[in-house]
């Protein structure tokens, strides 16, 4: 445990490690204070947090050997005036399942109940070389958010639009004149 390797702790230092088996810490908890970077007031006031419930996280993370005893000692009285409520942390995992929630049923009635967009036609005759208009052919609402492209379907012009991976096939009927 800890007297695997032999450290060169004062009587101080070591007094302190002694008391923080004494009064319940666990070797773990120990292990965060009982390092020779620290002095023995350094340790003293990182056991009492330990003691008065600071989490070890907390310590390791709150106590660095450059900061002196005694605002180690500022720090730990603060703390100790924290609540160490785990509620907010729940609460953000809540409030985070609730907005994907919220953004994946959006996305169910974007995707499954908005209509999707509609040509007046599906199919049209032309005279042959004629140009057209392929928005005339669509639903004006749609006019600003979809996709057209002209192209051939075996030997036929076609129109495709698309919006959203939706997509609709003007057929185009050229004929004689």
């Amino acid at each position: 445990m800890l007297n695997k390797r032999k450290k060169k702790f004062g009587i101080l230092q070591r007094e302190q490690i002694d008391l923080g088996k004494k009064n319940g810490l666990s070797d773990r908890a120990i292990r965060i204070y009982a390092k020779e970077k620290y002095d023995f007031l350094q340790m003293q006031e990182m056991r009492m947090a330990l003691e008065s419930g600071m989490s070890p996280w907390k310590v390791r993370f709150r106590f660095f050997p450059w900061i002196p005893h005694q605002a180690m000692e500022k720090i730990r009285e603060l703390s100790e005036e924290e609540v160490d409520d785990p509620k907010p942390y729940y609460s953000a995992i809540i409030v985070t399942v609730i907005i994907m929630g919220i953004i994946i049923i959006g996305l169910f009635i974007h995707m499954h109940l908005v209509p999707p967009f509609t040509l007046k036609l599906d199919e049209i005759e032309i005279k042959k070389g004629e140009r057209i208009n392929p928005i005339k052919y669509l639903d004006e609402s749609y006019v600003d958010s979809v996709t057209i492209q002209q192209g051939e379907e075996k030997g036929n012009r076609v129109i495709l639009y698309e919006n959203n991976q939706v997509y609709r096939i003007l057929h185009i009927k050229e004929k004689e004149e």
